[in-house]
């Protein structure tokens, strides 16, 4: 399938996947409110930094290792590490406090569902099977919908039953993606020879995306201790709705990662990169607009009066989604082309920047002073991915803007995408 055709396979299912995301999310703002969605984003938090460490055998190091590595030389590790993290880091970080104690046994068992489902999607990007990677990621949110949505209307309301639903739509789509699976390499190197191989590559990775993670949502800590779990509710599910308009720069960039992996044509990874980060920004930019645009009592509508300051938020934090997308498409380009130490700077950048514009504006400025830090550590870290991509491939600073020759190219891919 075209890189085109991919984008705009990715871009259909990631807007049906927003589209049934926002229906939960406003099921549960309306039905258990402000302190449950708090709940959820710790929750969130903790699984993500279980896959996340984990990842240095179960995450996108099987996107690259997929067309070169026998398929149970690289799946077994990323079971094994994925149990294991799963087991042990929702504990640890309730020992710190930075999850609370009735939401760990939860927290483990999305974390084990989640890594089996990631791990097999991983390998799907690896192989090219952009399509069986879309169908299965887009289950699992109609599952959760539907599962979540059907029991509301029958008078439940308890967050325990929202979360096993969770684990369970992550299990029941990782069986149907291992269908996909397929080996595409023979190789007589042993079980332990492949993971140290695979570890040293995503070891950088890994870490740059646990210093991103944090980067993104250290904000989420400090809400947390400071103006309490309901504010945390609020914040988490303005940061869900903007980051919605990042639907095509996530495509483009989930693609480009593919394609970059699999490829050993450098001009030809450099043009598609360069127009992925023009199209993401544009796109953003598009989108964003609408999204500012529209009136605050719909979100009230929707969401419930509890939600009320949600519009005033997208504004604070619009800067940063924007630089946020074009760094989502260099961070692709850099991972693919086996330079992902150069993510892990541009993470502990943007890591130290929210750290201290975050103590210092949430106090201040509350809810928009965690918007403000967010949008400074998303341009840190563009920032220091422009820097690389000139240092290392000399591309000027001018050549991510849009231009003229530009204009046809977007164009074509716009009719493309109407198609």
């Amino acid at each position: 399938m075209s890189f085109k055709r991919n984008i705009g396979n990715t871009l259909i299912s990631k807007v049906i996947t927003a589209f049934f995301s926002l229906g939960t999310s406003v099921l549960l703002s309306r039905y258990l409110g402000r302190e449950a969605m708090g709940d959820i984003a710790l929750v969130i938090m903790g699984v993500t930094i279980s896959i996340i460490i984990s990842g240095i055998w179960a995450g996108p190091v099987l996107t690259y290792y997929a067309s070169r590595k026998p398929l149970w030389q690289l799946l077994l590790p990323a079971y094994i590490s994925g149990i294991l993290c799963s087991l042990l880091i929702p504990p640890l970080l309730a020992f710190f406090g930075l999850l609370p104690a009735n939401l760990v046994y939860a927290t483990m068992l999305i974390s084990i569902c989640q890594n089996a489902h990631g791990t097999h999607l991983s390998y799907l990007l690896g192989i090219e099977k952009v399509k069986a990677h879309n169908t299965s990621a887009l289950l699992q949110v109609m599952i959760v919908f539907c599962g979540f949505a059907l029991y509301v209307y029958s008078g439940g309301r308890e967050l325990r039953v929202y979360l096993g639903l969770v684990a369970f739509s992550f299990l029941v789509s990782a069986l149907i993606a291992a269908r996909h699976l397929k080996r595409t390499f023979d190789s007589d190197q042993g079980y332990l020879s492949i993971a140290m191989e695979t570890a040293r590559y995503s070891l950088a990775m890994q870490t740059g995306t646990l210093f991103q993670f944090f980067n993104y949502r250290l904000s989420y800590y400090f809400i947390n201790s400071w103006l309490g779990t309901s504010t945390l509710g609020v914040f988490s599910l303005a940061m869900q709705i903007t980051e919605g308009v990042l639907l095509l720069s996530r495509s483009i960039a989930t693609v480009l990662f593919s394609r970059v992996s699999a490829s050993d044509n450098q001009a030809e990874k450099m043009h598609k990169t360069l127009l992925s980060f023009k199209l993401a920004i544009v796109s953003t930019v598009i989108f964003l607009g609408g999204l500012l645009l529209m009136p605050s009592q719909l979100f009230v509508f929707l969401f419930g009066e509890q939600f009320a300051s949600l519009k005033s938020v997208f504004f604070h934090i619009s800067p940063g989604i924007i630089f946020l997308a074009g760094l989502n498409v260099l961070s692709s380009f850099f991972s693919g082309d086996y330079k992902a130490y150069i993510n892990m700077y541009g993470s502990l950048a943007g890591l130290i920047v929210v750290a201290a514009a975050g103590w210092i504006l949430i106090p201040w400025q509350g809810i928009y002073g965690a918007a403000w830090a967010n949008s400074f550590s998303y341009f840190t870290g563009l920032a220091v991915a422009v820097f690389y991509l000139h240092r290392y491939y000399h591309t000027n600073p001018a050549d991510l803007l849009p231009q003229k020759k530009d204009l046809l190219k977007l164009q074509q891919f716009s009719r493309f995408l109407k198609r």
